[in-house]
């Protein structure tokens, strides 16, 4: 590390377009190199499988050649998962952004919205212009009181 700049990436990590760009030019390194791959692995499959020794059966350079093969196909498979997983990042952090953008506002609507409920009057009691009567004889305590008067 610098002297004159301890944290080379911290810039990088605070500015989503320079965030993407940094991830932009790594996933395209790692596509280049997932090509070259894609050729050597290729290559390596017709080298093993042309090794032939005294006395193999048809299918022994074959056999041999599929560790190389597999570790060759498991090595492609995780540079396309590296790079796919950089684009993931990169739309994670422009989500990220957005939701830091938005959040003052979402944060004031909600406050709003509590204010709103705390203070809210219930409407009937507004709109109503009869006396309330006393809690316990308002209206039947139950189904079976329904046709019944209170006293």
């Amino acid at each position: 590390m610098t002297e004159q700049n301890p944290a080379p990436l911290r810039d990088v990590a605070a500015n989503p377009n320079a965030f993407t760009t940094y991830l932009k030019s790594h996933q395209s390194s790692l596509l280049d190199s997932e090509d070259s791959l894609a050729v050597l692995a290729r290559e390596a499959r017709v080298h093993c499988r042309n090794t032939r020794v005294d006395g193999d059966r048809w299918y022994h350079p074959r056999m041999r050649s599929a560790q190389v093969e597999k570790s060759m196909r498991r090595v492609l498979k995780h540079l396309e998962a590296a790079a796919a997983e950089m684009e993931k990042a990169t739309a994670a952090r422009h989500a990220f952004e957005e939701d830091v953008r938005t959040l003052p506002g979402k944060r004031r609507q909600k406050a709003l919205e509590k204010a709103r409920k705390k203070g809210a009057v219930p409407a009937q009691a507004v709109n109503s212009t009869t006396v309330p009567q006393s809690p316990r004889y308002s209206s039947p305590a139950s189904v079976f009181d329904l046709g019944k008067e209170s006293a």
